[in-house]
C-alpha cells in the first residue's frame, strides 16, 4: 500500500544524492545555517552553528558577506507540533487508513 513517505524511483535517486552531498559537506567541515528557507554554507573552521542568543563569540549574520547561499524551499519549524500539508491524494490515503486528520 502506498505511504506518504513512499518516493518514486527518481525521487529516491535524488534524495540519495542529497544525502551524499550533505555527507561530503560534513566531511569537508562545512557548517550549514538555514534561515527563512535560505541555506548558507560557512567554513566550519570559523563558524560552528547559529543561535538566537546574542553573546560573546557571535556575530549577526547580516554582517557577514557570503555568496554560498541558496533558496532551498524547505518548510522549517522550531519548538512546535508539526503538521504536514496533504495533497488531495495524501488526504485520500489517510482516510483509507482511518487516520485522523
Amino acid at each position: 500500500m502506498l505511504q506518504l513517505t513512499d518516493l518514486t524511483k527518481q525521487q529516491k535517486k535524488a534524495f540519495e544524492s542529497l544525502k551524499k552531498a550533505f555527507s561530503d559537506c560534513n566531511k569537508a567541515n562545512i557548517c550549514f545555517v538555514n534561515t527563512l528557507n535560505t541555506i548558507v554554507a560557512y567554513n566550519g573552521d570559523m563558524v560552528c552553528g547559529s543561535t538566537d542568543d546574542r553573546n560573546e563569540g557571535t556575530i549577526n549574520e547580516s554582517r557577514v558577506d557570503t555568496l554560498n547561499r541558496f533558496s532551498a524551499d524547505i518548510d522549517q519549524w522550531v519548538d512546535c507540533a508539526v503538521y504536514l500539508k496533504l495533497t488531495p491524494r495524501g488526504i485520500s490515503l489517510c482516510h483509507l487508513k482511518g487516520d485522523e486528520l
